[in-house]
């Protein structure tokens, strides 16, 4: 059955995390069990494991953000962040907001 528009957008982690949030990715993603991420690198996990005081812990969350793709039953997945964490399935349609 395909994934209606509605279910194409996954709240992963919420703002209230603050500077957090990257860290608490970083932790996430070695969590995750059912899918398979990809375009991350590992050096960028350490930085934002080490936390916010890491002078490249932005940058790395930058190229996180731009270049992760979550994989699992349903097709492939990208990080949105608006405030809140998402994963946005690939056919998710923008115009529709």
């Amino acid at each position: 059955m395909p994934l209606t528009q509605d279910k194409m957008m996954e709240c992963i982690l919420e703002d209230n995390r603050g500077i957090y949030l990257p860290q608490a990715f970083s932790q996430l993603y070695h969590s995750t069990t059912n899918g398979k991420w990809s375009g991350v690198k590992k050096a960028d996990l350490i930085i934002l494991e080490s936390g916010p005081d890491n002078e490249d812990y932005w940058e790395a969350w930058e190229t996180v953000l731009n270049n992760a793709k979550f994989t699992d039953k349903d097709g492939v997945w990208t990080l949105h962040q608006d405030n809140d964490l998402f994963l946005v399935h690939e056919d998710y349609n923008w115009d529709e907001e």
